[in-house]
Protein backbone atom coordinates (compact mmCIF):
# COMPACT_ATOMS: atom_id res chain seq x y z
CA UNK A 1 0.00 0.00 0.00
CA UNK A 2 1.30 3.40 -0.81
CA UNK A 3 0.03 6.68 0.49
CA UNK A 4 0.19 9.56 -1.93
CA UNK A 5 -0.61 13.23 -1.92
CA UNK A 6 -2.74 12.82 -5.05
CA UNK A 7 -6.49 12.41 -5.09
CA UNK A 8 -6.06 8.66 -4.42
CA UNK A 9 -4.96 8.01 -0.85
CA UNK A 10 -4.18 4.29 -1.14
CA UNK A 11 -2.90 2.33 -4.10
CA UNK A 12 -2.07 -1.36 -3.96
CA UNK A 13 0.48 -2.45 -6.57
CA UNK A 14 1.94 -5.82 -7.46
CA UNK A 15 4.91 -6.84 -9.56
CA UNK A 16 5.13 -9.03 -12.67
CA UNK A 17 5.14 -12.79 -12.23
CA UNK A 18 8.22 -14.01 -10.36
CA UNK A 19 10.06 -10.71 -10.77
CA UNK A 20 9.88 -8.30 -7.81
CA UNK A 21 11.78 -5.66 -9.81
CA UNK A 22 9.33 -5.53 -12.76
CA UNK A 23 6.31 -3.32 -12.08
CA UNK A 24 5.20 -2.91 -15.71
CA UNK A 25 5.46 -6.38 -17.28
CA UNK A 26 2.95 -9.19 -17.72
CA UNK A 27 1.02 -9.71 -14.49
CA UNK A 28 1.97 -6.38 -12.89
CA UNK A 29 -0.84 -4.10 -11.87
CA UNK A 30 -2.33 -1.73 -9.36
CA UNK A 31 -5.66 -0.90 -7.80
CA UNK A 32 -6.77 2.34 -6.17
CA UNK A 33 -8.61 1.55 -2.95
CA UNK A 34 -10.72 4.69 -2.98
CA UNK A 35 -13.07 3.42 -0.26
CA UNK A 36 -10.29 2.94 2.32
CA UNK A 37 -10.17 5.80 4.83
CA UNK A 38 -6.82 7.10 6.08
CA UNK A 39 -3.34 6.87 4.59
CA UNK A 40 -1.79 3.43 4.19
CA UNK A 41 0.54 2.33 6.99
CA UNK A 42 1.32 -1.42 6.70
CA UNK A 43 0.94 -4.50 4.52
CA UNK A 44 1.12 -8.09 5.75
CA UNK A 45 1.15 -11.48 4.01
CA UNK A 46 -1.75 -13.61 5.19
CA UNK A 47 -2.54 -17.06 3.82
CA UNK A 48 -2.84 -16.88 0.03
CA UNK A 49 -3.36 -13.12 0.16
CA UNK A 50 -2.65 -10.33 2.55
CA UNK A 51 -3.89 -7.60 4.84
CA UNK A 52 -3.57 -3.91 4.05
CA UNK A 53 -3.82 -1.35 6.83
CA UNK A 54 -4.43 2.36 6.92
CA UNK A 55 -4.57 4.60 9.97
CA UNK A 56 -8.32 3.91 10.13
CA UNK A 57 -9.13 0.54 8.54
CA UNK A 58 -8.01 -3.04 7.76
CA UNK A 59 -8.63 -4.64 4.37
CA UNK A 60 -8.17 -8.21 3.11
CA UNK A 61 -6.46 -8.92 -0.22
CA UNK A 62 -7.21 -12.18 -2.03
CA UNK A 63 -5.95 -13.39 -5.41
CA UNK A 64 -8.74 -13.17 -7.97
CA UNK A 65 -7.09 -15.05 -10.83
CA UNK A 66 -5.61 -13.77 -14.08
CA UNK A 67 -3.26 -11.35 -12.26
CA UNK A 68 -6.04 -9.62 -10.32
CA UNK A 69 -6.86 -9.24 -6.64
CA UNK A 70 -10.01 -8.54 -4.67
CA UNK A 71 -10.00 -6.01 -1.82
CA UNK A 72 -12.60 -6.22 0.96
CA UNK A 73 -12.85 -4.48 4.32
CA UNK A 74 -12.00 -6.49 7.44
CA UNK A 75 -12.71 -3.66 9.86
CA UNK A 76 -13.74 -0.08 9.25
CA UNK A 77 -13.42 0.70 12.98
CA UNK A 78 -9.83 -0.43 13.56
CA UNK A 79 -6.75 0.70 11.70
CA UNK A 80 -3.02 0.64 12.35
CA UNK A 81 -2.14 4.29 13.04
CA UNK A 82 1.46 3.62 14.11
CA UNK A 83 3.16 1.49 11.46
CA UNK A 84 6.20 0.69 13.62
CA UNK A 85 4.01 -0.58 16.45
CA UNK A 86 2.59 -3.48 14.43
CA UNK A 87 3.78 -6.98 13.65
CA UNK A 88 2.46 -10.28 12.44
CA UNK A 89 3.14 -13.98 12.46
CA UNK A 90 1.40 -16.98 10.89
CA UNK A 91 -1.30 -16.90 13.59
CA UNK A 92 -2.27 -13.23 13.86
CA UNK A 93 -1.52 -9.56 13.31
CA UNK A 94 -0.90 -7.36 16.38
CA UNK A 95 -0.83 -3.58 16.69
CA UNK A 96 -1.02 -0.56 18.98
CA UNK A 97 -4.23 1.31 18.32
CA UNK A 98 -4.97 5.00 18.54
CA UNK A 99 -6.78 4.22 21.83
CA UNK A 100 -3.47 2.78 23.21
CA UNK A 101 -4.96 -0.72 23.17
CA UNK A 102 -2.95 -3.64 21.81
CA UNK A 103 -5.16 -5.40 19.26
CA UNK A 104 -5.01 -8.85 17.65
CA UNK A 105 -6.57 -9.97 14.39
CA UNK A 106 -6.53 -13.71 13.77
CA UNK A 107 -8.87 -13.99 10.79
CA UNK A 108 -12.22 -12.88 12.23
CA UNK A 109 -12.72 -9.52 13.97
CA UNK A 110 -10.04 -7.50 15.80
CA UNK A 111 -9.95 -8.30 19.51
CA UNK A 112 -8.35 -6.33 22.34
CA UNK A 113 -5.56 -8.09 24.24
CA UNK A 114 -3.95 -5.11 25.95
CA UNK A 115 -6.56 -4.17 28.56
CA UNK A 116 -4.21 -4.86 31.54
CA UNK A 117 -1.68 -2.31 30.21
CA UNK A 118 -3.93 0.18 28.42
CA UNK A 119 -4.11 2.63 31.32
CA UNK A 120 -0.31 2.66 31.63
CA UNK A 121 0.10 3.16 27.88
CA UNK A 122 -2.40 6.03 27.85
CA UNK A 123 -0.35 7.93 30.42
CA UNK A 124 3.11 6.86 29.18
CA UNK A 125 2.53 7.29 25.44
CA UNK A 126 1.36 10.86 25.20
CA UNK A 127 4.02 12.72 23.22
CA UNK A 128 6.25 9.70 22.58
CA UNK A 129 3.75 7.42 20.84
CA UNK A 130 5.81 7.50 17.64
CA UNK A 131 8.66 5.87 19.58
CA UNK A 132 6.61 2.71 20.19
CA UNK A 133 7.82 -0.49 18.54
CA UNK A 134 6.02 -3.83 18.57
CA UNK A 135 7.76 -7.05 17.61
CA UNK A 136 7.28 -10.79 17.81
CA UNK A 137 9.72 -13.21 19.43
CA UNK A 138 9.09 -16.53 17.68
CA UNK A 139 11.41 -18.54 19.94
CA UNK A 140 9.64 -17.50 23.17
CA UNK A 141 6.21 -17.02 21.55
CA UNK A 142 5.97 -13.46 22.89
CA UNK A 143 5.08 -9.97 21.78
CA UNK A 144 7.54 -7.26 22.78
CA UNK A 145 6.44 -3.63 23.05
CA UNK A 146 9.14 -0.98 23.58
CA UNK A 147 8.68 2.77 23.95
CA UNK A 148 10.44 5.89 25.18
CA UNK A 149 8.71 6.95 28.39
CA UNK A 150 7.95 10.53 29.43
CA UNK A 151 11.06 10.45 31.67
CA UNK A 152 13.16 9.56 28.57
CA UNK A 153 13.85 5.96 29.59
CA UNK A 154 13.19 2.90 27.44
CA UNK A 155 10.35 0.87 28.91
CA UNK A 156 8.12 -1.83 27.58
CA UNK A 157 5.97 -4.87 28.05
CA UNK A 158 6.28 -8.49 27.03
CA UNK A 159 3.13 -10.51 26.34
CA UNK A 160 3.25 -14.29 26.56
CA UNK A 161 1.00 -15.69 23.84
CA UNK A 162 0.99 -19.03 25.65
CA UNK A 163 -0.03 -17.70 29.09
CA UNK A 164 -1.78 -14.49 27.94
CA UNK A 165 0.08 -12.45 30.58
CA UNK A 166 1.68 -8.99 30.22
CA UNK A 167 5.03 -8.44 31.99
CA UNK A 168 6.57 -4.95 32.44
CA UNK A 169 10.10 -4.28 31.20
CA UNK A 170 12.44 -1.50 32.31
CA UNK A 171 15.89 -0.84 30.90
CA UNK A 172 18.68 1.07 32.63
CA UNK A 173 19.63 3.26 29.70
CA UNK A 174 18.16 6.49 28.38
CA UNK A 175 16.22 6.48 25.16
CA UNK A 176 17.35 8.25 22.05
CA UNK A 177 15.04 10.46 20.00
CA UNK A 178 13.45 7.31 18.54
CA UNK A 179 13.94 3.62 19.05
CA UNK A 180 15.42 1.65 16.12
Amino acid sequence: VTSTSSRVDNRAAWCADSNPEDWTGLGAGSYDITEMRGPGTRAFSWGEGGVLASTDELWAVQPGGNHTFTFTPISREHGIPFGNAACGNAEAIYWLGRDRMIWRWAGAQPEPIGLPIQRTLRSALTQSVQSARLGYDDYNHQLVLLYASVDNVVKGFTYSLDNQVWMPQHFNFPSTATLP
